[in-house]
């Protein structure tokens, strides 16, 4: 049996892993994880809404399911009739560039998983909000949505253990930038990291 990476996708089609399941899939099977994860509202490159349920099967993505966990998925907004406010202070593609260029420990060498050490794929691999982005557009701070200090380029696998909670990613492992991002947005954002970021467990 082979895995299979779970996740939804954007009207533009890019992919937002949210899990692993092993072959054959069955639709009770992506309920259940996706009841486990805290599935994305907005995609991780483009910031458009997430739509349709899909399944990446070596490399290709075929259309798999309109509903996840039990709930109707909303179809992804159209931008002319919907447009986003302007967020900032980057676009997407170039927050997801400025976190992946600033892993690299050197010029020229390649970029390392924040979490694992592991070379990433900027295409295949995940630039991820340490805050959520979704608590910074609730509170109207929309020209902090991209900015680069609160990223951190990590692989698709340690992605999926975060949202999922099945394996989340330790405090020790956020990048200094992102604690000093928390620290001026304020206490509450401080509070948030402490809460979803557990203390390593020393063995």
């Amino acid at each position: 049996m082979a895995r299979v990476r779970i996740g939804l996708s954007c009207s533009d089609g890019h992919f937002n892993y949210f899990g692993d399941l092993w072959e054959p899939v069955k639709d009770k099977d992506v309920d259940k994880l996706a009841e486990r994860a805290r599935l994305p509202v907005d995609c991780e490159t483009c910031g458009k809404s997430l739509g349709l349920a899909h399944v990446e099967d070596r490399g290709r993505e075929t259309e798999h399911l309109a509903r996840v966990g039990g709930r109707n998925i909303p179809k992804p907004l159209d931008s002319r009739t919907a447009p986003r406010a302007q967020e900032g202070p980057l676009s997407p593609l170039e927050w997801k560039t400025a976190v992946f260029e600033g892993q690299r420990p050197r010029a020229g060498a390649a970029s390392l998983c924040a979490v694992s050490g592991a070379p990433l794929s900027f295409q295949h691999d995940d630039a991820h909000h340490v805050l959520d982005k979704r608590l910074l557009r609730a509170r109207g701070l929309l020209h902090l949505v991209w900015d680069p200090r609160n990223g951190m380029f990590i692989t698709a696998a340690v992605h999926g253990g975060h949202t999922s909670r099945m394996a989340p990613i330790t405090r020790d492992k956020i990048p200094e930038a992102a604690w000093q991002f928390a620290r001026e947005v304020g206490p509450w954002a401080v509070a948030r990291l402490e809460s979803d970021y557990p203390q390593r467990k020393d063995t």
